[in-house]
């Protein structure tokens, strides 16, 4: 009896476990890599590719998937920096892309996206 309740209660944290990573990933998460090293002309440049960027220690830039990233000597972190819930919008309202921000968003209504909820 005392493994099968033991066994019950693994499977309740691996099942929280894993929607917490689910969630993690739904808010944007971070993404990490390695710093790349390039040997030009006998010097070494140290660098951080990702996507659209190229980015030297102690650089930050916006990725073209609307991730943060931020260049260190000790790699490169990428973090989402937005997120919304869409269960607790009113049924007359929507979540549209923001015009002169590609990584941004507006709650409009869903009859007329120039009119903000």
């Amino acid at each position: 009896m005392y493994a099968l309740m033991q066994l019950y209660k693994m499977k309740g944290l691996v099942l929280l476990s894993l929607t917490l990573i689910l969630v993690w990933q739904a808010e944007g998460g971070c993404e990490f890599s390695r710093l790349d090293v390039t040997e030009v002309d006998g010097d070494l440049l140290f660098h951080c590719p990702y996507h659209n960027l190229l980015l030297r220690p102690g650089q930050s830039g916006m990725a073209s998937n609307c991730k943060m990233c931020t260049c260190t000597m000790r790699g490169l972190q990428c973090c989402g920096i937005a997120s919304y819930s869409a269960s607790v919008l009113p049924e007359w309202c929507q979540v549209v892309r923001a015009f002169n921000n590609r990584c941004g968003y507006r709650v409009v209504r869903a009859d007329d996206h120039t009119i903000d909820c």
